[in-house]
């Protein structure tokens, strides 16, 4: 798989990727008239979140949480009976992210609906994405095929990219391999300028590299068993996506 960004990658490394639906339900009633009568899934909400702030403190480098409010309540005047919060939780180690951080994160809701008096459910809001596995045998391929077209990757590194996609959960269980492709240097993707170069002349010469570059790395694997096998012998099973 082949991702557009700011510059030539052989290879990354992801996060693993939960994504949760966290819904409050209080009860209803008129803000100024009788609110001790009513139950205020907002402030669930809100408490939450402020949860999660005080959590990250403890949390490896590698952990990101962000959330959003998409349901506050209707009107101003009347205590919001109903909130929910979409989450993205997200940690290198798969394992880590699905046994530690995600059930603690979980935890900042049924506290905060717990001190509120509002009930919550916590689904979980797609597939959790698996972290990509690097496959070194993969890469040198990869890196061999951008210089054939005449691109410079950057140097392989070791430091984790921050994003998470579902080609981290192939990667789990077949030999995979995953570069980025230069649109123009430096570019940041899932931005303004991104949509605007991707459309042009730009986006266009990244989609035709792109596409020589992993038919060419694809060629390389058919015509050599032997190269193939050492692609193998250089992965390890990890989870298996549920």
């Amino acid at each position: 798989m082949l991702h557009p960004s700011g510059e030539n990658l052989s290879a990354m490394r992801t996060l693993s990727r939960s994504s949760l639906t966290m819904t409050f339900t209080g009860r209803a009633a008129h803000a100024a008239v009788s609110p001790h009568d009513g139950i205020n899934a907002l402030d669930a909400a809100v408490l939450t979140l402020n949860a999660i702030g005080l959590l990250r403190q403890q949390m490896s480098d590698d952990v990101r949480i962000h959330a959003i409010i998409t349901e506050g309540g209707d009107a101003q005047n009347i205590i919001p009976e109903r909130a929910v919060i979409e989450a993205s939780v997200r940690a290198e180690d798969p394992r880590a992210l699905l046994e530690n951080v995600q059930p603690r994160v979980e935890n900042c809701a049924r506290g905060a609906a717990m001190a509120t008096g509002a009930a919550v459910t916590i689904e979980e809001g797609g597939p959790t994405y698996l972290s990509i596995q690097p496959n070194p045998v993969l890469e040198a391929i990869v890196d061999a095929s951008y210089a054939r077209i005449g691109r410079i990757t950057e140097p392989h590194r070791e430091e984790v990219f921050p994003g998470s996609t579902d080609m981290g959960n192939v990667s789990q269980v077949v030999p995979s391999i995953h570069p980025n492709i230069e649109i123009v240097p430096g570019l940041t993707m899932h931005s303004r300028r991104a949509t605007e170069l991707v459309g042009g002349e730009h986006g266009d010469k990244a989609v035709l590299d792109g596409a020589l570059m992993l038919a060419m790395t694809a060629t390389n694997l058919f015509r050599h068993p032997a190269v193939v096998d050492e692609v193998k012998a250089n992965f390890v099973e990890g989870i298996r996506p549920t």
